[in-house]
């Protein structure tokens, strides 16, 4: 804001009591050098309360004085003279003087002073709080005399050195992340086999989710397939809830490994499947898994899947055939999480082995059934579980989120890129699975190392976390072995 100097301007003439008429000696200006009147400041708030106060002091000092002399002057009052920012009123005695052609002025030099001085003084204190300043300074001068003290001590030295090195190793590693892509983005390099985006901190092995307030259906889900590997192909899928059903058998892509064939009593010849010897009518993998997300979809809720070891095989077998038929997220989409009825049982029923499920429905419900038959080990495992599984008093603990699968495939990829390290023992298996866990590949490092050298790789793999874990290792034998393989190959 600009300033605007109010103006006190010199009075042509001065009427004394005697009637006589003489030259006016006083002429304030709004000066820093003056004592009497200061330099208001330009602040709107303290601005407007100094105005005011100066029209009360005014309009005060005019009640009392009503019969002393006024100057005579063919200039316009104060308040027709100020900036237009500021508001003088006039008293009506003043307005009643001025309409005789008389502007309000004072009377004598000393009266003139004594006028002024009675204004500024409560207005020089209300700009200038001296005391308030005083006591604020003396404040603030001790507290830095503490902290002067403080900053002496061995304590303080420490700290103060600790927090640059982790104010250098955050801006190293943020350094050798963003070096080659921000080179790519303005377009001063192409995208080369050696330029690996290296990602933040990712705890991929995620904590059990918390279902919804409202308890969730529970829906039982068994498979069988081609062989006991991650990667085999479903046979038959089925699910069994409270009230509904689902039961499909699938042709399989890769050929039926003969104990698959026996538990199962399943095989395919030509192109039909059968059944203990009886033809049995199948749908090709996408017919049936879409079946299977339908199915899902039409239940009032979102429900949690509960298997038999379904952490460790089934989920996995389903994630794979899923992904290939590009349908993971949509399935995702109609489900809550997973239960292992498997892990549930350990921690319900502790002492009992094993954990088979055929050994827990002999012994827990005292029945016998059709195993290995999908419809069949889903209908008695829900009875199993609904019954002695106290399954909704354990959904927090025992629910894992539907991202776990994939979570897993992650980290089994990022593991395979360690394996020639591993061999040439350039890095522990222990390590190796850390680094993949935090969502790094070896690739990874290996731009790191072309970026920042061995310290762009201590950085990386020092790098802490949220909660302050390291992310792979700060010890130096570990980098320094894998800087030696990394240079080598």
């Amino acid at each position: 804001m600009n300033q605007r100097p109010i103006e006190v301007r010199q009075i042509s003439t001065v009427i004394s009591e005697d009637g006589q008429k003489r030259p006016a000696v006083s002429q304030f200006k709004n000066e820093r050098s003056s004592k009497v009147f200061q330099e208001p400041k330009t602040d709107g708030d303290v601005q407007g309360s100094v105005d005011q106060e100066m029209c009360n002091k005014f309009e005060n000092y005019f009640k009392k004085k009503k019969g002393r002399s006024v100057v005579e002057s063919d200039s316009p009052p104060v308040s027709l003279r100020a900036g237009k920012e500021f508001e003088y009123k006039e008293t009506e005695d003043v307005k009643d003087k001025h309409d005789k052609g008389i502007s309000a002025g004072v009377v004598s030099d000393a009266q003139d002073k004594k006028i002024w001085q009675e204004i500024a003084k409560p207005v020089s204190k209300a700009i200038h709080p001296v005391d308030k300043t005083i006591k604020r300074t003396t404040k603030f001068t001790r507290k830095r005399k503490i902290s002067k003290e403080k900053e002496k001590t061995g304590m303080t030295k420490k700290r103060c050195v600790k927090f640059k090195q982790t104010r250098t190793s955050k801006k190293a590693s943020v350094e050798i992340k963003g070096a080659a892509s921000y080179e790519r983005e303005i377009g001063l390099r192409s995208k080369t086999c050696n330029d690996h985006e290296i990602h933040g901190i990712e705890n991929i092995q995620v904590t059990l989710s918390s279902p919804d307030k409202e308890e969730p259906p529970l829906v039982v889900c068994d498979l069988e397939t081609t062989g006991l590997s991650r990667s085999s192909d479903i046979i038959q899928i089925a699910a069994f809830s409270k009230d509904n059903s689902f039961n499909c058998y699938v042709f399989p892509m890769q050929k039926i490994s003969r104990k698959a064939s026996k538990i199962t009593k399943i095989k395919v010849i030509g192109n039909q499947m059968y059944l203990n010897n009886q033809p049995v009518q199948a749908k090709f993998p996408y017919e049936a898994l879409l079946d299977f997300i339908l199915f899902l979809s039409d239940l009032p809720k979102k429900p949690i899947l509960v298997g038999h070891n379904i952490k460790c095989f089934d989920c996995h077998v389903l994630f794979n055939q899923l992904r290939l038929s590009n349908m993971w997220r949509e399935f995702c989409s109609h489900i809550c999480g997973f239960i292992d009825s498997y892990e549930l049982f350990k921690h319900v029923k502790p002492g009992l082995s094993p954990y088979k499920q055929t050994f827990l429905v002999k012994e827990l419900l005292g029945e016998r059934y059709n195993a290995h038959n999908a419809i069949d080990d889903a209908k008695v495992l829900y009875k199993l579980v609904s019954e002695k599984g106290n399954v909704y008093n354990n959904l927090v603990e025992f629910t894992f989120p539907s991202s776990y699968p994939y979570d897993t495939y992650v980290v089994q990829q990022n593991f395979k890129t360690f394996r020639n390290a591993i061999d040439c023992k350039a890095i522990s298996k222990s390590c190796a699975k850390k680094a993949a866990r935090s969502n790094l590949k070896l690739l990874q490092m290996k731009s790191s190392l072309q970026r920042g050298g061995i310290e762009g790789l201590r950085a990386l793999l020092g790098e802490k976390s949220s909660d302050g874990t390291v992310r792979v290792t700060k010890c130096n034998r570990v980098i320094q072995n894998l800087f030696d393989f990394l240079k080598q190959n």
